[in-house]
C-alpha cells in the first residue's frame, strides 16, 4: 500500500480563512439620508421632492413615479395608491402606468396617509404643475434611468457607499419604525400583506434601546433629585 499525504492541494485550499467582505446597510442612517436629500435639492428640486416621497412614505420607485395630482388629497393629507409604471426591458418603447402595484390588483386601493413634510413638499409642486402627472419629464413618465442616475449621482456626490432607488423603502420603513414603534402602523403603512415582509424592511437601530433608557429616566431623576433636596 502507497502511503500518501492525508491533505491535498484542494483541501489546504479549503482550510484557507477568507476575508469577508463588508457590506452596506439597506437602509441609510438619518444622517445619511439628510446628506443625500441636501445634493439632490442643490442640483434638481424634482428629484428632491420625488426622493423624499418616496422614502417618507415607503414607495417603490414604481408608485411614486405613477403619482397623479387626481389621487392627491392634501386637504385631508391622503393619496390614492393604485396604479404604478412599467418600464419595458426593450429600448424605445415607452413607459406606460397601469392599475395595480407589485402587491395590489388591479381595482384596488391603498389610501396612504402623507406626512407634513411630504405634503409641504407637493404643495410647492403643484404651484407649478404641468399636466396629470406629479413627476415627470416633459408631461412624459420618467425612466427608470433617468431616476437611478439622479439617485446614484447624488450618492456618490455624497460619498456614500449605495447605488439604487429601493433604498429608499429600506429608508424610510427603518425610520418609520423607529420613529413610532408601531409595527402594525410599519406593515400598514408600506402596504405588505406580511407582517414579517414589513420587519424585512424596517430594522430596529441598535440605539433604540439605550434612546429609551435615558428618555424614560429623566423624569425619575428629577424626582429624586428633588425629593433630596
Amino acid at each position: 500500500t502507497k502511503l500518501v499525504k492525508p491533505f491535498k492541494k484542494r483541501h489546504a485550499k479549503m482550510a484557507v480563512i477568507k476575508e469577508i467582505p463588508r457590506t452596506h446597510a439597506r437602509y441609510m442612517t438619518n444622517e445619511e439620508y439628510l446628506k443625500w436629500l441636501a445634493v439632490l435639492k442643490a442640483n434638481s428640486p424634482l428629484y428632491f421632492a420625488l426622493a423624499l416621497v418616496q422614502t417618507r412614505q415607503l414607495l417603490r420607485v414604481s408608485e411614486v413615479c405613477a403619482m397623479k395630482w387626481s389621487n392627491l388629497d392634501l386637504q385631508n393629507r391622503s393619496y390614492r395608491l393604485c396604479e404604478h409604471v412599467i418600464w419595458p426591458r426593450v429600448g424605445g418603447k415607452p413607459a406606460e402606468i397601469i392599475l395595480g402595484t407589485k402587491n395590489m390588483r388591479a381595482g384596488e386601493v391603498h389610501h396612504l396617509p402623507l406626512w407634513q413634510d411630504v405634503c409641504a413638499v407637493l404643495r410647492e409642486l403643484s404651484e407649478s404643475r404641468n399636466g396629470e402627472l406629479i413627476f415627470h419629464d416633459n408631461g412624459k413618465v420618467l425612466s427608470y434611468r433617468q431616476v437611478q442616475h439622479r439617485y446614484n449621482r447624488a450618492f456618490e456626490i455624497a460619498n456614500l457607499p449605495y447605488s439604487s432607488t429601493h433604498v429608499c423603502r429600506h429608508t424610510g420603513a427603518t425610520a418609520f419604525l423607529n420613529e413610532t414603534g408601531d409595527y402594525l402602523a410599519l406593515q400598514q403603512m408600506g402596504n405588505w400583506a406580511d407582517l414579517k415582509v414589513a420587519l424585512h424592511y424596517g430594522k430596529v437601530l441598535g440605539s433604540r434601546a439605550k434612546d429609551a433608557v435615558a428618555k424614560a429616566e429623566k423624569p425619575k431623576l428629577a424626582l429624586i433629585r428633588s425629593e433630596v433636596v
